[in-house]
Parts: structure tokens; C-alpha cells; sequence
């Protein structure tokens, strides 16, 4: 396991794993009109869809209550158009955070009617996804425009976009496709409806009133229908698509209509829209419209720190709630457009500790919902429950153990990082260092460098010591390249200039040297690269400390056992540098200096 402790960090996800997709249809339903709830129940059975989702079936719209909070993403496919080189329906797609028990309707759109007889062809319905209550759509897949039999023209595809497509000008009219969620117009009198919108019907056209227009979804959302007891109707599809008369054909529903088409045009397909998460919109259906939704997410995040926690949310989860508390009740939620948010220390709002195994922590709160909140009483807002966990090995890096018995605890044979600071100072002193501001500096090969490599963080442990592996000096931060100078291996001088020089603290090593030219003109550049080790001693085998040329043994896993008292926690090569070195400045310069940086180090056990 890899613990990235720039900033640790642990984004936990809260509940639900993400569910299988749950397809909608037209049921078997063609035509005008809807499918009834009988259809659809015996479409479904086998399914989940009726169970789960509580679906209900009014005048051919599909009812669903979501079954938990979430974030859901929702596709909307229009029918697309019929006859030979129709047009295809779009596909809208989106993710929406939404609360347990919101009522979605579903229009799923149907293929229009047609009449090879006279090469009349009705439009397609759009596919919409709307939330009960809410003025505008989630989702609207456009339906594609029909063409006539033996037709080479084209039929017109829905649009990506919310406008409808105007019929193409063939003939002597069309109809124009609808804006902002209206229908499209006719294409003549007695010619092709308009395909509805959104908000507003097709236009009718015709002189003996037997029309009849496409309906918004507003409305009951049927497709348009044209003729009379001694006339054959041809009808647009459920989903809004025009009616067809005459050689001439429907313009397909969408969020705004597409324009119906007179003799010798092609009718323009449905308008698309598209609003949520993550959103697409394509135009790829050549069949009958659908609806799919899928569980993609909790949309609650539990970002856990060293030492704290964040927990994120969305508003929609809780139907706008943004009043929460942690245990400890003083701890409150703050709230952004978006989100509600709230953080506590890993000591602090109640939070409760637990050790499991001797191997992990775990730290746990639950944020609840205000006792006063009409919101959360109306809704039934249930509480989120929080953990961090961390291993063993990784709460000894981070320094975060809680006041356990030490022979409990037991570092796992396993890899992580921890940080090292590596600073340069001004004076023997290590009172001052050098700041990122101060660079470049020179420095000559006479000058030394004062140099101290700690931990980040800090660790109030005598069995914990920080042991220089290596320390070389290269012209390049690439470590492939020559040459290499070596200053430190195993905590020994391997340069004749190196001094180490005392510290109060076991985990920070300080020492001073002479740099090294490379040279390649007068001044040449430089850089310091040192690998450490953490070590704990237990009971009673201690760290080695200062000079040693005993030979380690690394062990893997599977040597390792439990009566092993002794481990070393072994590190990558970090970097210092560059600074600038002169061989021939007389006077001692100011002391190098050099980028403070820190170095994520690996943590692999091993046996000193």
C-alpha cells in the first residue's frame, strides 16, 4: 500500500456500489399514444424495474420513485425516424444527485405511422426525462424525422441542440423547426404537422379540421393525428411527432419540435437538452426510443487527512437541507452552491477510535440532521455514517496513534511514504535557513554546506531514528547519468570534507561538507540527493545509530514474524538543488543554499 503524505489523503465512498442499468421502453406500445401500466408491468416482469423503483404508469408516461440517495445517470434516446434513409433520434445523457423518494417521469419516445400507399410518413416522438415539479427537463433525446417510401433523400436527424430542424426546402414549403421548448410549424396547409416541444404543441394545419396537433409533454405528450372516419389516420409517435397527410410528412418531438414538411421536403427532426453532471448529447438511434438509469455514486465524499476529516456532500441528497451536525452538536455544516461540508479533527466532535487486529485504526462520527429541520422531518433525512481508517504503519508515519497500549501496536510489513524536509543553512548554527527567494546562489569549492535532512512531521518516540543510507552529489537531477560523487553510505563519511554535527532530535540528521565542481564551464551546476531510513527498536534490540558498516539484510513478508522485534523503514532518493559552484572564487562566499524541498520516501521493511 502506497500512503501519499504530501497531504495524506483518503477520499472514502459512503454506501450503495454501483448498480446494473435498468433499461425503459415503449412497452409494445406504437403509435400516438403510451403504453398502460399493464403493458409495461408485463413488459417488466422478471425485471426489478417494477419493484425497485416504484413505477406507476399514467396516460403512457412511466412514473419512478428513486429507490435511495444517490447520484444516478440517466440516458434519454428518441425513436428514430421511419421509411427508407430516415433520420435518427439523439441521445442525451447526464448524472444527477438526487434524494430517496424524488418522482421521475418518463416518456419513453415511439416511432411514428406511415402510409406506403401515399408516401406518408409520421414524425418520431422524443425520449424526456423530467422531475415531477420542475419547470424544465433533465434530458430530451430529439426524434428523427421519416421520409417517404423509395425515398433518396436523407431524412433529417434529431438535433444536438434545443432547437428543431426546419423541414429542407424541396418543395414548394416547409415548416420551420421550433425554439426554447416550443413546437414546429406545419409545412402547408394539409402537409406534414410540426413535431411538439417541450412546453408547446406542433402547429396544425388544415382546412376540413381533422387535424389533430402533437402534444407537449406538458400536455399528455401524444403524437399528432390526422383523419377522420373515412380517412386513413397517420399518426406521429408518442413523444410528440407530427401527423402526416399527403405525400408529406411529421417533424419529430423534441424539446422543441422539428418542422413538419410539404409535398416533395423533408421533415426536420426534434430538438435535444441536456443539464446535470458530466453531460452528452449524440445522435445514434435508428429504432424505437428507451430510457435507461443507472446507481453511479453516493455522492457523499469522506476525505481524511493526518488529522482531520472532510465529508462533502450534495444539496439534492437531502432535498436542499444544509443544517447538520457531528455527534458532538457544536460541530455544524457549512454549505456552498453545491454542497454541504463539514470537517473535524480526528480528536475532536465526538469522533470515536477503535483498534482492530492490532493492524488498523479506525476513527468514526456520524453527521446527523438538525433537530429542528422541517426539511429533514418532512423527508426522513437519514444520518451519514464516517470512517477513516488507517494502518498501523501508517498512523506511526503520520504520528496520529491515540493513547493505546504500546504493545499493541505493530507496523505491518508493507510499503508507504513519509516526508522528509531537507533545508540548507547559513552557519554552522542551523538557526537560519535559506529561503526559495534566495536562489541561485554561488558557492566555491572552498565554502561548506550546512545541510539537515528531518522528518515533516514530528514523531515524540526514542525508538524512532532517521538513518542517512546514501548522500551523493551529481550534476543532474537524473540519476541514470554519471558522475556521481559520494558523500554518505550508512550513516559513514564517504567524503573526506563531511562532518556530521549534532541534533537534540533522533529523527533529524544534520552535516556539513565542501562541495564538488563538475565541471563543464567556469561555473557548474550541482545537486544533493540523499536516501533515508526510519528505524523503530523494540523491545530492547536498538536502532543502530552513527557509524555502521554492518551489512543489512532485507527480508521480504513472508520471513517476517511476529517475534520479530526490529524494523527499518527504508527510503526513495530525494533531491536538493541546483546550486552553482565556482573553483575559483578566492574568499569564502556566503554558504550554499539551495531549494528547500521535501522528498516522498517509500517505506519497505527491512531487518537492520
Amino acid at each position: 500500500m502506497h500512503l501519499k503524505v504530501i497531504i495524506f489523503l483518503c477520499i472514502a465512498k459512503v454506501g450503495q456500489a454501483v448498480s446494473p442499468v435498468s433499461t425503459f421502453s415503449t412497452c409494445g406500445a406504437t403509435g400516438a399514444f403510451g403504453p398502460t401500466h399493464d403493458q409495461c408491468v408485463s413488459e417488466y416482469a422478471g425485471s426489478e424495474h417494477v419493484d425497485v423503483f416504484s413505477l406507476r404508469v399514467v396516460e403512457g408516461k412511466q412514473m419512478i420513485a428513486i429507490p435511495f440517495p444517490g447520484v444516478y445517470r440517466f440516458e434519454a434516446l428518441g425513436a428514430g425516424g421511419i421509411g427508407d434513409n430516415a433520420g435518427l433520434g439523439a441521445r442525451a445523457t447526464g448524472e444527477f444527485p438526487l434524494p430517496q423518494g424524488a418522482i421521475i417521469k418518463l416518456l419513453v419516445g415511439q416511432q411514428g405511422e406511415g402510409d406506403e400507399a401515399t408516401g406518408s410518413f409520421g414524425g418520431s416522438g422524443a425520449s424526456y426525462i423530467a422531475r415531477n415539479g420542475q419547470e424544465e427537463p433533465m434530458l430530451v433525446g430529439g426524434g428523427g424525422a421519416s421520409t417517404a417510401a423509395g425515398s433518396t433523400v436523407n431524412g433529417i436527424n434529431a438535433s444536438p441542440n434545443e432547437q428543431g430542424v426546419n423541414a429542407s426546402v424541396i418543395g414548394v414549403g416547409y415548416g420551420a423547426g421550433g425554439w426554447n421548448g416550443n413546437g414546429g410549424q406545419s409545412g402547408d396547409a394539409n402537409k406534414g404537422g410540426g413535431g411538439a416541444g417541450f412546453k408547446t404543441g406542433g402547429q396544425a394545419l388544415n382546412a376540413d379540421a381533422t387535424a389533430t396537433q402533437a402534444e407537449s409533454f406538458r400536455s399528455s405528450g401524444s403524437g399528432g393525428r390526422y383523419g377522420d372516419n373515412s380517412t386513413k389516420v397517420i399518426s406521429g409517435g408518442f413523444g410528440g411527432g407530427g401527423y402526416a397527410l399527403e405525400s408529406s410528412s411529421g417533424g419529430g418531438g423534441g424539446y422543441s419540435g422539428g418542422g413538419g414538411a410539404s409535398d416533395g421536403a423533408v421533415p426536420g427532426g426534434g430538438g435535444s437538452y441536456v443539464s446535470g453532471i458530466n453531460t452528452v448529447v449524440d445522435v445514434i438511434n435508428s429504432g424505437a426510443g428507451r430510457v435507461t438509469v443507472q446507481f453511479i455514486d453516493t455522492g457523499i465524499d469522506t476525505v481524511c487527512l493526518a488529522h482531520s476529516f472532510t465529508v462533502a456532500f450534495y444539496k439534492e441528497l437531502v432535498y436542499g437541507e444544509t443544517d447538520f451536525t457531528l455527534e458532538d452538536t457544536s460541530c455544524k455544516s457549512t454549505s456552498n452552491e453545491t454542497h454541504v461540508i463539514i470537517t473535524s479533527r480526528l480528536d475532536e466532535c465526538g469522533t470515536r477510535v477503535s483498534f482492530e487486529n492490532g493492524s488498523m485504526l479506525h476513527f468514526q462520527n456520524t453527521i446527523k440532521k438538525s433537530s429542528g429541520s422541517e426539511q429533514a422531518i418532512r423527508y426522513q433525512i437519514s444520518d451519514i455514517n464516517i470512517t477513516c481508517s488507517y494502518s498501523a504503519s501508517d498512523a506511526v508515519t503520520l504520528n496520529i496513534l491515540p493513547q493505546l497500549e504500546t504493545a499493541n501496536f505493530r507496523p505491518e510489513v508493507e510499503e508507504g511514504d513519509f516526508l522528509i524536509s531537507t533545508k540548507a543553512y547559513r552557519t554552522i548554527l542551523y538557526e537560519a535557513a535559506f529561503k526559495e527567494e534566495d536562489f541561485p546562489l554561488k558557492v566555491s569549492t572552498e565554502d561548506h554546506i550546512f545541510l539537515e535532512v528531518s522528518l515533516s512531521i514530528v514523531i515524540n518516540s526514542p525508538d524512532v531514528v532517521l538513518q542517512l543510507d546514501k548522500c551523493f552529489a551529481s550534476p543532474s537531477l537524473n540519476l541514470t547519468l554519471e558522475p556521481k560523487h559520494a558523500l554518505i553510505a550508512d550513516d559513514c563519511a564517504e567524503d573526506e570534507t563531511v562532518e556530521f554535527a549534532a541534533s537534540r532530535v533522533a529523527t533529524t540528521k544534520r552535516f556539513l561538507f565542501k562541495p564538488v565542481a563538475f565541471p563543464q564551464e567556469d561555473i557548474a551546476s550541482a545537486f544533493i540527493h540523499c536516501e533515508a531510513s526510519l528505524c523503530q527498536s523494540t523491545d530492547g534490540v536498538k536502532c543502530r545509530e552513527g557509524c555502521s558498516r554492518q551489512k543489512r539484510h532485507i527480508i521480504s513478508s513472508d520471513m517476517l514474524t511476529a517475534e520479530d522485534p526490529h524494523y527499518q523503514f527504508h527510503g526513495q532518493v530525494g533531491h536538493v538543488g541546483p546550486f552553482l559552484i565556482s573553483e575559483n572564487v578566492a574568499t569564502r562566499s556566503q554558504a550554499t543554499s539551495f531549494i528547500v524541498a521535501v522528498a516522498l520516501l517509500s517505506l519497505r521493511a527491512l531487518l537492520s
